[in-house]
């Protein structure tokens, strides 16, 4: 399980972009905390992917732990 800080996640579209971010690159049991903006996912991916794959949907990734 990783948690991921973002930057930029204001709304309810911002939360579906950044599940289909991480669903196209294997991420399963996705939860999106709008208010902290922080995401928590299993995921077998470097963080570089994640911040890629997150990057490309326009959010920039903070923190992975």
């Amino acid at each position: 399980m990783k948690k991921i800080y973002i930057s930029g996640m204001n709304c309810y579209h911002c939360v579906n972009k950044i599940n289909s971010a991480l669903e196209e690159i294997g991420g399963s049991n996705i939860n999106v905390d709008l208010d902290r903006k922080v995401v928590t996912v299993d995921i077998d991916k470097s963080d570089e992917e994640i911040i890629e794959s997150i990057g490309d949907y326009g959010f920039d990734v903070d923190n992975i732990e």
